[in-house]
Parts: C-alpha cells; structure tokens; sequence
C-alpha cells in the first residue's frame, strides 16, 4: 500500500527538468570567470575583486577593480609588497611586464615570473 501510494505521489509533483545552457548562459558565465590567480568576479558590486591569502591563512580583499587585468596586476604588487614572492602563485607576464593569460603561448621559462613595474 505504501509503495502504491509513494508512487501516485511521485507521478502527481511537478518536477521540472532541467533546463539545458544556451550559449548565451555560457557566454555570460565565462564573463565572470577570471583567467588570472587571485581574481574573482563580485556579482553584488559588478566588479573583479582581487584576494590575496597572508600567512596566518586569512583571505585580505585588496580590492575591487573594472578591468581584470588590472585586478590581476593589483594582485602581482600585493604579493609582492606583502613579501609572500615564491610563497603565493602570481599571474605571469613577459619580459615587457605585460600579463599572459594561462595558456597563452609564451616564450618564458616555467616558473619565470617578472614583476610589473611599479
């Protein structure tokens, strides 16, 4: 009797399917996705806010920025000015102090990183 009534009540909810992404869903998403280390997209103010985890484990907001790469060059002088260089990741750039986007092609040695000038 039990399984019966389960069943009736199963057959009788809504369930709605999910529905599948468009490509503007996606599109959206990826806007919002950050490509460099320490940047995030802030949904509530719009804007790309970058973090930088200090040693004591803590996550400090340095800020929030319009331009990602600026963000991600916010994130590079924040590592360095709190002296965590070679101890927290850092967004890669060239030998012009322009950033490289992971999976750029690149002619820089694995684990080169230069810092952008102040």
């Amino acid at each position: 009797r039990l399984r019966r009534e389960l069943a009736e009540a199963l057959q009788e909810e809504d369930v709605e399917e999910p529905s599948e992404a468009t490509s503007d869903d996606i599109e959206d998403w990826a806007k919002r996705v950050s490509r460099f280390v320490g940047v995030a997209w802030d949904e509530k103010r719009r804007k790309w806010k970058v973090t930088l985890n200090e040693l004591d484990g803590k996550d400090r907001t340095i800020g929030r920025y319009d331009d990602e790469r600026e963000a991600a060059y916010a994130r590079n002088k924040a590592v360095l000015d709190a002296g965590l260089e070679g101890r927290r990741r850092m967004n890669a750039v060239d030998e012009h102090g322009v950033l490289v986007p992971p999976g750029a092609p690149h002619r820089r040695a694995k684990g080169a990183v230069i810092a952008p000038d102040p």
